[in-house]
Parts: C-alpha cells; structure tokens; sequence
C-alpha cells in the first residue's frame, strides 16, 4: 500500500526563492535515486506567503523510512533548516 507523506512548512520569509530552488531540486534528486519514491510534488498555497505543502508518494512504508534515511536527506535537511520556521509532517495512506 502506498505511503503519503504530506509535509507543512512555514518559511522564514526572506528565503522563500532560495528554498523552493533547493526543495525542487530536491524532489527531483529523490525520485531520480530511489525507486520507492513515486512521486514529489511542491505546492504554493495562494492564500498563505511563505508556506509550501509538499506531497511525497512512496512505495509502502520501507521506500519512505529508506528515504528519510538517505544521504541526500540530511544534506536537504542540513542546507535547508535555517530557513525553516516550522515543519509539519503527516504520514498517511492511500
């Protein structure tokens, strides 16, 4: 069964364009090295400045654990923490 992982983030505003290059490029990098990785998707909320919605379609529940292990991510995490104001992340299923 495929796992969702929905993550809400709150940027700190004067790095919204550096960010969104950064998680894109991101996205594109997962779903290019892990075969789990279904599917990426940035979302730009039109009501709410300096927030982002990402969409992330794994495989089942080892692609994504296999994801938030990755080298990759601690570098994502690490480059974009202090931009970050708030993270939010909910795992879900289809």
């Amino acid at each position: 069964m495929p796992t969702v992982l929905v993550v809400h983030l709150e940027l700190q505003p004067p790095h919204f364009d550096e960010f969104l290059a950064l998680v894109r490029a991101h996205g594109a990098r997962s779903q290019q090295l892990e075969e789990g990785c279904l599917g990426f998707q940035v979302l730009l909320p039109v009501d709410a400045p300096n927030r982002l919605i990402l969409v992330e379609t794994y495989r089942d529940d080892a692609a994504l654990e296999a994801h938030l292990a990755s080298a990759h991510m601690a570098d994502y995490l690490q480059r974009s923490g202090p931009m970050v104001r708030d993270r939010q992340r909910h795992r879900c299923t289809l």
